[in-house]
């Protein structure tokens, strides 16, 4: 499939605009979290779909190569990683 970078984007932002719009996101292996129960990770959620599948799309637009995207994607992986350390590790000395 020559644009799957772009159909999977374009997926990426309806599952964020119907989450927004409903209230329900819809994470991984058929999980819903409601943005009245357990708002902090539904917006995360929604966020993080938004963010992706724009990057997404501006990488098939601009025809980003595949291995750039993948080590874009695994240094910010693992920058979010090091940040959930500093911060747990923060909470730990309160």
């Amino acid at each position: 499939m020559p644009h799957g970078r772009l159909v999977f984007g374009v997926f990426l932002l309806f599952l964020a605009v119907a989450g927004t719009c409903t209230g329900e996101a819809r994470a991984l292996f058929g999980l819903v979290v409601y943005r009245d129960e357990e708002p902090t990770k539904f917006w995360r959620l929604v966020a993080t779909q938004y963010l992706c599948g724009i990057f997404l799309i501006g990488a098939d637009v601009f025809k980003v190569p595949a291995d750039l995207l993948i080590r874009v994607s695994f240094i910010g992986v693992f920058v979010y990683i090091v940040y959930l350390l500093i911060r747990w590790a923060i909470r730990q000395k309160r």
